[in-house]
C-alpha cells in the first residue's frame, strides 16, 4: 500500500480494510471519484458541494448525520490512488483509497485515521465507528460497481 505518513504515525484511530471488486477498474474508480454522486449510495449524506470529481487541491463538503465535514483533495493517481483530509468539529481524518489488478478484479485497499481531541474523548467508540463507517462504503462502492458491470455485458 502507499505511504500514509500523514496520518499512521500519530493518528489514535486507524482503519485498514480491503475488498477485491469484480468490475473493471474504470467503472470503481468513476464510482469512487464522483463525488456528486455518493449520496445515491449513501444516504446518510444528505449534501455534496464543492468540486463534483475527487482532483488534486480542489475541495468538497459532505453533510452527513447532521455534520459539516470539508475535505481537501491532496492527491490523485489516476486509476491508482486517492487521497484526502477532511475537517468537523476538532477530529481531522485522513483518507488513502489505493486500486490494484487482482486475480478476481480489482483490490480496494482503504486507510483512514481520524485524530483530535473528540477521538481522544473515546477512542474506543470512535474506532467502532471508523470500522464500520468504512466497510459500510467498501460493500456499497462494490456493489454499485458490480451492478453496473452487470448493465453493461
Amino acid at each position: 500500500m502507499a505511504d500514509h505518513r500523514d496520518a499512521a504515525s500519530a493518528a489514535l484511530v486507524l482503519a485498514r480494510r480491503r475488498i477485491v471488486i469484480r468490475a473493471p477498474l474504470a467503472t470503481i474508480w468513476r464510482l469512487h471519484t464522483d463525488v456528486t454522486g455518493w449520496p445515491r449510495r449513501h444516504p446518510e449524506v444528505r449534501e455534496v458541494t464543492g468540486a463534483p470529481v475527487l482532483a488534486e487541491g480542489t475541495s468538497f463538503g459532505l453533510r452527513p448525520a447532521g455534520l459539516d465535514i470539508t475535505s481537501t483533495v491532496l492527491d490523485v493517481k489516476p486509476m491508482q490512488q486517492t487521497r484526502w483530509v477532511g475537517r468537523v468539529g476538532g477530529i481531522t481524518g485522513t483518507h488513502l483509497w489505493v486500486f490494484r489488478s487482482h486475480d478476481l478484479g480489482v483490490l480496494v485497499d482503504t486507510l483512514v485515521s481520524w485524530d483530535g481531541d473528540p477521538i481522544r474523548a473515546d477512542v474506543d467508540g470512535m474506532q467502532e465507528l471508523l470500522d464500520t463507517t468504512l466497510l459500510t462504503w467498501l460493500n456499497r462502492l462494490k456493489a454499485a460497481a458490480e451492478d453496473c458491470s452487470l448493465e453493461t455485458t
